[in-house]
């Protein structure tokens, strides 16, 4: 597998058949006004944001005092705050020696302590204010490889449109609605 190879994260950048790999105790700040911006990212109008994950493919050479749940956070305000750690499953590295493995953090119901008025709500059509940051864990010599990243929004449809019912002397009107039974 080939290797992307870089010191800062301006060096993030693995293309297709390759993985990017850190060697440096820092982080990586994904989307917002950040380097590394989301693409592909469209959130409806009128929706609630009921949770989010993020897929992490990745792999540790060397031993690491890290848990994977101190790795991954989540802003929604382009990095000025983060919510609450989360932690993946499987809860552990894997050792790059045996390939890389994902971890998948959050759910379809993680807010990752972020709250939905004020926080989730804020983001616009594009999450142009999303970050995730990847602690690099990459310290005392370790090296974390990173194949990909995947985030998933989740969303229900709010919607405030329903129509008017009326009983009138055992009569039941329904105007621009509908009954569930």
């Amino acid at each position: 597998m080939p290797l992307t190879t870089g010191t800062g994260p301006g060096d993030f950048a693995a293309t297709d058949g390759s993985i990017s790999k850190f060697e440096h105790p820092d982080q990586v700040l994904v989307g917002g006004s950040n380097s590394f911006q989301f693409s592909g990212i469209s959130i409806p109008a009128n929706v609630t944001i009921t949770g989010m994950d993020v897929l992490l493919v990745t792999a540790i050479l060397g031993v690491t005092s890290t848990a994977p749940s101190d790795v991954i956070d989540v802003s929604v305000n382009d990095g000025s705050s983060f919510g609450s750690n989360v932690v993946p499953s499987p809860n552990a590295f894997q050792s790059f020696l045996s390939g890389v493995s994902p971890l998948l953090y959050g759910s379809s119901t993680e807010l990752w302590g972020i709250p939905i008025s004020g926080g989730w709500d804020t983001l616009d059509s594009s999450a142009s204010d999303l970050v995730i940051r990847i602690n690099t864990v990459a310290s005392n010599g370790n090296v974390i490889y990173i194949d990909q990243l995947q985030v998933r929004i989740y969303y229900e449809t709010v919607s405030n449109t329903g129509g008017l019912i009326q009983l009138t002397n055992g009569l039941v009107q329904i105007s621009e609605g509908f009954v569930r039974l």
